[in-house]
């Protein structure tokens, strides 16, 4: 038998039915074709189109009837060509159905359209292997094969390839360029990504197919999603070796739990087979535990952890040693996960309950009761974290700063994670256990906020705190590559190099990113000026277009010279923000060329130092600061003032007409007592600088004028200040003389202004509400004015709170519905607030200070009885008599009229009867009418009775 009969048989369509053939000669064309096909394999292994082509012929060959066919063996050359590993692996690739045919093959029924795999050869490689089939569906990660274009069918015998058209090529073409413009202008366009990988992929490119990922992945070098599909991609050209170095790429700088999964189905895959050998087994477990290590504190990798859990399970053991080991092994996997806040504990705890109890009741309590603390700690910091972790977006692209509110929401999600990760929710023991899990929160954070120098310099830091700078160092490291125009991370990882003695390391840090920085503003300026001239370039050939002669008319020429204007006012605002941005860039420069110059003055002195500087004189991107900095380091480390003056005058010639320049030379003028340098200083700044940007200069000047001069040298310059700038008025100037450090004497013209709008606000509130107007007014008689009421109207300890209202009442009034008091401003009620401010000020009090708890412990535990009486009620005898006398000392023994006055004396009797007894000073129940009458059981009086009875001038 052929090796064509027992390896491979050429594919049939699903639509095709054999009826009871003998396949027992080829026709000519398809022996050319097939050795066709063994040419095209051994010229160009790579041609996989050319093979396509070949086997396609095949099909079409084999399709004849078998009756033409008859009595004929292929040679074995032929045979070994078509049932070659190399031509069988893209015939299964390619067809949906697969068959493998013996001397008699007889189909009645139709054809699977799952594909069979021929028996597997010496030579097949790995990734072809069936996977075991008592592995669970997770393991089984399919990475399926990219099938290169078909070409189309063609009824010539000949073996060329298929070659797009014209017009295909052409669109193609247009397509990808406008897809490469969206880039050129936004490379963070995931759109256009996808679209120009589609179409690569389309073509079956490999190269092109590459350089599109690789360009993507240098995007968003964290995509978890794009490298399982340049992974898959690379698997399904059996390109295993490329495979490998991008799993070594990305495995350890991507911590996604999908990523280290699919690298886990590699393993497997390429290990596995229905009988593991020991030494299969071994890598797979190996594996398992290099996958764990890094993801498996991850609360989504607990499908990992049942998968090794089920792995471990299967392993067939021959011997006593052997279970236990296997036992062992379960048991520490086991509680190592349910340690772990994963989203699956609760089941992991259900399993290794049971299985524990399967193994042994009496051993299964005491492993139990051992973990239960660590499963009840983990369940709750799951439940915990839930409210972080379930609103963040771990499988977010990592773009560059937005400034969106979502963008700030995520981060700050993260940060709170990140906060309760380093508060060792897990209890754990060992710090090293705390550390990992911060750190592995950080990495995660950073799959999708890498551009955060913050989060980077967060990182860092957080080490340096556990006292590991060495790894402080790594990652700062690691983020000037990610962030190389970062000012933060620079200064971060020059410092600490600094603090480590790695001096040559700073000097490369500083002086990389200072030439990153000028390259940019070089960048900046040109592609400013491309614009320019881009637009001057339109509007010519626009101009031209119109074929312009001399006898133009008017209304033309005003068109012309309209858009003319329209692109001068377009050139200007490019150049003008081509400036900013370098002025930007000169601002950053700047700041390093400082920092560069401290840090040599502290390592190798000033000398060093006056060598930075001289490189950043020389520099076109750099500000006045750098001149002030070096000026201001000479004068106090030197003690040199002459050096320091002549660097604030060689910065004068390039910087003298901005005037924060100016502000801070004179502050350094000042400060060195130099009147006379001062005074030329400022008359020679201000007759040069426009009047737009002259005012701080202005006034400084009268600040020195009023601190160092004359009364008339203040005036004289007063005047001058207000002539150069007329929106300045004589007030503020002279509120401004008279004002020192926070003080201030504005404050004195404003507090009226706040008085009245106090009182219009008041005004206002009684107006909104009047029904309040009772509740929010004060009485009319204040306890201060007593003595002072109308002629027979004594009072009792409010006032004439308790009178009858002047206004007509009905005869019987409604009950009160509750309501609200009204909330002052201070959020009290407006009595309430209003009674506050009638107590005195605190520093008048010079009594006892009362404890609030303690007089609330006293209240709360004195002896109250439980069915005590109502309070007797005093009654008024005469009956309804008139208000009670007055408290007031002033008004005992002067009679009103009806007690005698004087002449009366104590012994006077009132009307009525006579005060035999204390109740009858306040009538019966029935007292009173409306709303004037008391309530049934009226405390208040009670207690008035009571004084009225122990006070000796009634009696």
């Amino acid at each position: 038998m052929s090796a064509m009969d027992t390896d491979s048989t050429p594919p049939v369509s699903d639509d095709t039915q054999v009826q009871d053939m003998v396949v027992e000669k080829e026709a000519p064309d398809a022996v050319s074709a097939e050795i066709a096909a063994e040419n095209a394999i051994e010229e160009a292994p790579t041609a996989v189109d050319e093979a396509q082509v070949a086997i396609q012929q095949v099909q079409q060959v084999q399709e004849v009837p078998a009756a033409t066919q008859e009595s004929a063996q292929p040679d074995d050359k032929v045979a070994d060509a078509v049932g070659s590993p190399e031509v069988a692996s893209v015939a299964a690739a390619d067809t949906p159905t697969a068959t493998s045919n013996t001397d008699a093959v007889s189909t009645s029924t139709p054809l699977s359209a799952t594909p069979t795999p021929p028996p597997r050869s010496k030579t097949e490689s790995p990734l072809d292997k069936d996977t075991y089939d008592n592995s669970p569906g997770s393991w089984q990660i399919p990475i399926a094969p990219v099938k290169p274009p078909a070409a189309p069918s063609s009824t010539s015998s000949s073996n060329q390839p298929y070659e797009p058209t014209a017009a295909f090529i052409d669109k193609h073409s247009q397509r990808r360029e406008r897809l490469e413009q969206r880039l050129s202008a936004n490379e963070e366009d995931i759109d256009a990504w996808e679209s120009l990988l589609s179409d690569a992929s389309q073509t079956g490119d490999v190269p092109a197919i590459r350089d599109v990922y690789e360009r993507l992945l240098k995007v968003f070098p964290t995509s978890a999603k794009h490298w399982i599909g340049y992974l898959e991609m690379e698997l399904g050209y059996s390109n295993f070796t490329e495979a490998e170095a991008l799993f070594t790429r990305c495995l350890k700088s991507v911590l996604s739990v999908d990523l280290w999964k699919f690298y886990l189905s590699y393993i497997q895959r390429i290990n596995g087979g229905n009988d593991l050998s020991e030494e299969a087994r071994t890598v797979i477990e190996k594996a398992f535990e290099y996958v764990l290590n890094h993801v498996g504190i991850d609360k989504d990798a607990g499908s990992i952890w049942v998968d090794y859990l089920y792995f471990l399970r299967s392993t067939e053991t021959s011997g006593t040693w052997e279970e236990q080991r296997k036992m062992d092994n379960m048991r520490r996997t086991y509680q190592r996960a349910i340690s772990i806040p994963l989203n699956n504990v609760e089941q992991l705890w259900k399993d290794y309950d049971q299985w524990e109890n399967n193994l042994n009741r009496l051993t299964a309590k005491k492993f139990l009761s051992e973990r239960s603390t660590a499963y009840m700690t983990a369940r709750t910091a799951l439940r915990e974290s839930r409210s972080m972790t379930d609103a963040l977006l771990k499988k977010s692209l990592a773009r560059k700063p937005r400034g969106t509110d979502s963008e700030a929401k995520q981060l700050s999600l993260w940060k709170k994670y990140i906060a309760w990760e380093k508060g060792n929710p897990l209890h754990l023991e060992e710090s090293a256990g705390v550390v990992e899990r911060v750190s592995f929160a950080y990495q995660q954070a950073l799959l999708v906020f890498r551009h955060f120098p913050e989060l980077w310099y967060d990182y860092a830091m957080y080490f340096m705190q556990q006292g590991k700078p060495d790894r402080s160092m790594t990652i700062l490291k690691q983020a000037t590559d990610v962030l190389p125009m970062s000012l933060v991370i620079t200064f971060a990882y020059a410092e600490l190099c600094e603090a480590n003695d790695k001096m040559d390391d700073v000097k490369v840090a500083y002086d990389a990113l200072l030439e990153r920085l000028d390259q940019q503003a070089i960048k900046a300026q040109k592609d400013a000026q491309d614009q320019v001239d881009q637009l001057q370039q339109e509007l010519t050939q626009e101009i031209s277009d119109m074929n312009l002669g001399d006898d133009v008319d008017g209304e033309l020429r005003e068109k012309v010279r309209a858009r003319e204007r329209q692109v001068k006012r377009e050139q200007e605002d490019i150049q003008l923000q081509g400036k900013k941005r370098v002025e930007d860039i000169s601002r950053q420069c700047t700041m390093i060329w400082i920092a560069y110059m401290r840090m040599e003055r502290r390592v190798e002195g000033i000398k060093a130092a006056r060598g930075i500087f001289s490189r950043a004189r020389k520099s076109p991107y750099r500000t006045f600061h750098v001149f002030i900095a070096s000026a201001l380091m000479e004068y106090h480390n030197s003690k040199d003032a002459v050096v320091a003056g002549k660097i604030f005058g060689l910065a004068a010639k390039s910087f003298g007409d901005d005037p924060d320049f100016v502000c801070q030379y004179l502050d350094f003028l000042i400060q060195m007592n130099d009147d006379n340098n001062t005074r030329a200083l400022f008359e020679r700044s201000l007759a040069t600088l426009a009047a737009d940007k002259a005012t701080p200069v202005w006034k400084k000047f009268l600040d020195y004028e009023n601190k160092y001069g004359d009364l008339t040298s203040v005036k004289n310059v007063e005047k001058r200040m207000l002539a150069a700038i007329p929106s300045m008025n004589s007030t503020d100037s002279f509120m401004a003389r008279y004002s020192y450090l926070d003080l201030n004497p504005k404050v004195e013209l404003d507090a009226p202004g706040r008085q009245v709008k106090r009182t219009s606000d008041r005004q206002q509130k009684k107006q909104k509400q009047p029904q309040d107007e009772e509740m929010e007014e004060p009485p009319k008689s204040s306890i201060h004015d007593g003595g002072k009421r109308g002629k027979g109207k004594p009072q009792g300890d409010l006032g004439d709170s308790h009178a009858p209202s002047k206004k007509p009442q009905p005869q019987q009034q409604a009950p009160p519905q509750p309501q609200q008091p009204p909330q002052a401003s201070n959020g009290l009620p407006s009595m309430v607030g209003y009674i506050l401010s009638r107590l005195p000020a605190a520093p008048i009090y010079h009594g006892p200070i009362i404890s609030p708890g303690e007089l609330l412990d006293v209240l709360c535990n004195l002896p109250l009885a439980q069915n005590a009486p109502p309070p007797p009620v005093a009654h008024r005898k005469g009956g309804q008599g008139g208000p009670a006398p007055s408290r007031d000392p002033r008004m005992r023994g002067r009679g009103d009229g009806k007690r005698g006055g004087r002449g009366g004396g104590r012994g006077a009797k009132r009307k009525g009867g006579h005060r035999d007894d204390a109740d009858d000073d306040y009538g019966g129940h029935h007292k009173g009418m409306g709303p004037n009458r008391p309530p049934e059981y009226d405390v208040f009086r009670a207690r008035q009775a009571k004084r009225h009875r122990d006070d000796p001038s009634f009696t």
